[in-house]
Parts: C-alpha cells; sequence; structure tokens
C-alpha cells in the first residue's frame, strides 16, 4: 500500500514539474517578445484612435487607443498593393476625471493571439496587475498594490484559483479580441480610401 502511495505521489510530482517548466517556459518567451517590441517599437506602424467624452459628474474623459502593427506584402508580383497587417500591441490611456489614470498595454502573438496583459493605475486605486496568457488560457497574474509588494499568483495546477481572478481574465481576453478586431475594421477602413 505504502509503495502505491509513494508511486502516485511521484507522478503527481512529475506532472506537476512538467506543468510548470512549460509554463515558465511560455512567460520567458513572452517577456522576451513584450521585451523586443518595446526597443523596435518606433519601428512598427501606429494606428491612433482619440475619444472625448463627458460623463456627468466626471467631466471630460480622454481615452487615447494605439494600435502597433506590422505589415507586409501578400504577393508583390501579382499585386504589391496586397498588403497583411499584422497586429503586435494594443496600448489604451484614459482618465477619470483629474485624480484617475489608466494605462493598459494588450500584446499578441506572432499568429496574433492574446498573450499578455499590463495594467496601471493611479489616482485613487493605485496598482498594477500583470496577466500571462497561452493558448487563450491565463497561465500567471501578477499583482502589485501600493499597500503590498509583488505577489505571484500561478495557475498552473489549479490551486490557489480564486473566482474573482480566472472572471476577470475572461474579460479581459474578451477585451483583447474586441480590440484585436476593431484593429480588422480600421484596416478594412484604411481600403475604402
Amino acid at each position: 500500500m505504502n509503495s502505491k502511495l509513494a508511486v502516485l505521489l511521484v507522478i503527481l510530482i512529475c506532472v506537476f514539474s512538467t506543468i510548470s517548466h512549460a509554463e515558465d517556459y511560455h512567460i520567458k518567451n513572452i517577456r522576451k517578445l513584450y521585451n523586443h517590441l518595446k526597443k523596435t517599437e518606433s519601428n512598427f506602424q501606429k494606428h491612433v484612435v482619440t475619444l472625448n467624452v463627458v460623463y456627468p459628474a466626471i467631466g471630460l474623459q480622454k481615452t487615447k487607443i494605439t494600435f502597433i502593427h506590422s505589415s507586409k506584402q501578400v504577393n508583390p508580383q501579382r499585386d504589391p498593393y496586397q498588403m497583411k497587417f499584422i497586429l503586435k500591441k494594443v496600448i489604451v490611456a484614459y482618465n477619470i476625471s483629474a485624480h484617475a489614470t489608466f494605462y493598459m498595454e494588450y500584446l499578441y502573438d506572432q499568429s496574433q493571439s492574446p498573450c499578455f496583459f499590463y495594467t496601471k493605475q493611479k489616482g485613487i486605486e493605485s496598482g498594477e496587475k500583470r496577466l500571462y496568457f497561452h493558448k487563450n488560457r491565463l497561465i500567471t497574474i501578477i499583482r502589485k498594490d501600493k499597500t503590498s509588494k509583488s505577489r505571484l499568483l500561478s495557475y498552473t495546477s489549479g490551486t490557489r484559483i480564486k473566482l474573482s481572478d480566472i472572471k476577470y481574465s475572461k474579460v479581459i481576453l474578451k477585451k483583447m479580441f474586441r480590440y484585436r478586431d476593431m484593429f480588422k475594421e480600421l484596416v478594412k477602413m484604411e481600403k475604402l480610401k
């Protein structure tokens, strides 16, 4: 009986270490992609959308959405003007009154799938969050607020999962898909001229 339990324990440890290693690999690649894009961001094309809305009891809210992307010719011999646009990152910055500002980055991998989200909030509730995704699944979340140091919450095996964090990650993924769709619509609008 004890030998069966020991074998089961060894198998579980191997499975969890393999999952953890795979997710560390994905996080490392996402960080590499993010840092490379940060260094070379000025070389990429940008579409910028600015919205100014006046809300009751808040005042003017300015929202700036920046789509960072690359483009390449699909078939230069047949049609040199046919381009493929590849979304790299979306940056959203807005304020709620003069006292609170929000900054968000949505990073997409080479296949334009969501892979990373970063948000920084200043003002009433200051703090930061980083969410790492692989195949549209949350793999790690890092939280930092002004009252505590960084807290790493890793969702590799389903332990320590907070329902609120899972719901939050699903909301973020939906936003990432919506921004990607919005970018595709901007590309279509570009072709209308």
